[in-house]
């Protein structure tokens, strides 16, 4: 099947942050070691969906499944930018969320349906979560915003997830496009994300 060329972009794009933290594997610290794992297990979910959807192989399992790993390693990475307290709540978060995930799929939704509920659901945490940080940076300002790693860490979180979270809470309406339609729809989430990884890069960049 020939994809749009933004498809390819974005491809692509998924290369980039995942050089430029591998690059600097040496003097990342905790956070950031946990966002080259999330960079480089979401270019491999990219990567993977894409040939399965090539040879016509449902892939939904695998969004599924990305949806709750993506979960616990955002949830590790905000635990590290707030005091004890927070940062143990929201570690504590994956707990709930992970039975709430199963729960769906044991009873509502099945694997190889589009994820309408857990991810929407996930997506919002992610944005409040996100929010949360921009707004602890804006207060503290201890240096330029535009060298904090957790500035552009959190304003890509931010692009992604409200530029994506209507194709989580439409995606069974989506599924049931025609292929030229449901191209066009998705050459917006492949523009977003391509965007999104230079944002991820940027902050390899900056980190010190």
């Amino acid at each position: 099947m020939n994809l749009p060329f933004l498809a390819y972009v974005n491809l692509a794009s998924d290369l980039l942050p995942v050089g430029a933290g591998l690059s600097r594997r040496r003097s990342l610290n905790r956070e950031m070691k946990l966002l080259l794992l999330y960079v480089s297990l979401g270019g491999l979910v990219e990567y993977v969906t894409w040939i399965m959807g090539t040879f016509r192989i449902n892939n939904l399992w695998v969004l599924h499944l990305y949806d709750l790993v993506q979960y616990i390693l955002l949830m590790l990475i905000f635990s590290e930018w707030f005091g004890p307290m927070p940062g143990r709540r929201l570690r504590f978060s994956i707990i709930p969320y992970g039975l709430v995930w199963i729960l769906v799929r044991f009873n509502f939704q099945k694997m190889e349906e589009p994820d309408v509920f857990t991810m929407s659901v996930s997506s919002l945490v992610i944005l409040a979560a996100a929010v949360w940080g921009l707004r602890s940076l804006f207060m503290q300002h201890e240096k330029p915003l535009r060298l904090s790693p957790r500035f552009w860490i959190a304003t890509a979180l931010l692009v992604y997830f409200c530029g994506s979270i209507m194709f989580f809470v439409l995606g069974s309406r989506i599924s049931r496009l025609t292929l030229s339609d449901a191209l066009m729809v998705y050459s917006i989430h492949w523009g977003v994300n391509a965007f999104v990884n230079v944002l991820y890069t940027i902050a390899f960049w900056v980190d010190r």
